[in-house]
């Protein structure tokens, strides 16, 4: 019974492995989205931060998916926990569920980059990357199938930092609703991002 379960597992992973494949490639004209936190919200608009570091998803894979802080948190890695206790705030404490209870917004950052991916920058499970990681290169929701990508595998030697340049985006507040309303805008001169009122 355990040696079938273990061939039935490597079976599935080739299966997954193989698919991943198949997904088409990022490219400088990809729209990419990532889950922020408040704080992240505020390093972006107010603290100049121009790069991107964890995972993030194409945003016609997952868009459709995320439309508030409830659905991000199913179908996105969202449910791991990291205490934070200098961070206010649920969200930022990565406790969703309190936030989804409170009402919390989502807030959302869709970008292109010019750097370059390839089909195995994904989180592999390991001492730093637990379950709800997946380790397979797709997000742990039960209903879709959302093939994420990891920006902490590139090191930008310009910067002398992890992660991507982001060469342009916004950043959108989604209310509990699903409204959508853009809070802040990349600037191509500045090389940031700019708030709007």
């Amino acid at each position: 019974m355990d040696i079938d379960n273990s061939l039935n597992q490597q079976s599935l992973s080739e299966k997954i492995y193989n698919f991943r494949k198949t997904i088409p490639m990022i490219d400088g004209k990809t729209i990419l989205q990532k889950v922020l936190s408040p704080y992240q919200v505020e390093e972006y608009l107010y603290r100049g931060k121009t790069n991107v570091t964890g995972d993030v998803y194409r945003a016609a894979d997952l868009a459709p998916f995320a439309n508030n802080l409830e659905e991000a948190f199913k179908n996105v890695r969202l449910d791991y926990y990291v205490e934070n206790k200098s961070l206010p705030g649920a969200y930022d404490g990565n406790d969703y569920v309190k936030a989804i209870e409170k009402g919390e917004d989502l807030y959302v950052l869709r970008f292109t980059t010019y750097a370059s991916f390839t089909n195995n920058m994904y989180s592999k499970v390991n001492e730093y990357n637990k379950p709800p990681c997946t380790g397979t290169g797709f997000t742990a929701s039960s209903e879709h199938l959302i093939p994420e990508f990891n920006c902490s595998m590139k090191y930008d030697e310009t910067l002398n930092q992890l992660g991507i340049e982001i060469s342009g985006g916004a950043i959108f507040r989604i209310e509990p609703s699903g409204k959508e309303i853009m809070i802040g805008c990349w600037d191509d001169i500045e090389g940031h991002f700019m708030v709007l009122n």
